[in-house]
């Protein structure tokens, strides 16, 4: 049976997935732009540019194999902090690029970005809430014509938190 619970999850790993990969893919770079942002002091940007990819791959691993509170607890703080810097972008009328699929979408700090992390800490709230198992047992219990709408949903959720932190700061103004 599809439910809310499966789309969100996949979801959720995906994003985890996908982020942490790009700053793999582009690793010294994700460092190097991590220590030269302006909100964090050099060293712990440093060390946050050497830590979150790897971060965001454990918290895919974590989702697809297990299910735990304590997990959605960690990734609220992230999403979070991330929340936060935002809104600090947002109040200081600040134009901040951020880093957050690598090189290979351009994202940056403001109303796109507080949009995109605010769906996503719903999802985590929401998914904390009605959670029962893990990826891998959630995945194995599909039946084959719920695929296609399991992807067409993800897909269409993906994009449209994608495309809402993309030119979010195009529909409520520029920060």
């Amino acid at each position: 049976m599809i439910t809310v619970f499966t789309v969100l999850l996949i979801v959720l790993t995906i994003k985890f997935m996908f982020c942490g990969i790009a700053k793999l893919w582009w690793y010294r770079e994700t460092i190097s732009f991590a220590t030269k942002f302006e909100y964090f002091p050099d060293k712990l940007g440093r060390i946050m540019g050497v830590i979150l990819p790897w971060f965001e791959i454990f918290i895919f691993m974590m989702l697809l194999m297990f299910n735990s509170v304590y997990i959605y607890i960690v990734i609220s703080c992230y999403f979070l902090l991330f929340i936060a810097l935002n809104i600090k972008a947002i109040a200081g009328r600040k134009d901040i690029s951020c880093f957050c699929y690598g090189k290979l979408i351009r994202s940056r700090l403001g109303f796109g970005g507080l949009f995109n992390f605010l769906c996503h800490f719903a999802i985590v709230i929401t998914c904390s809430i009605i959670s029962n198992d893990s990826l891998f047992v959630v995945l194995n219990n599909v039946r084959e014509h719920e695929i296609l709408p399991i992807g067409l949903s993800v897909i269409g959720i993906s994009w449209g938190m994608l495309l809402g932190q993309m030119y979010g700061d195009n529909l409520f103004g520029r920060v």
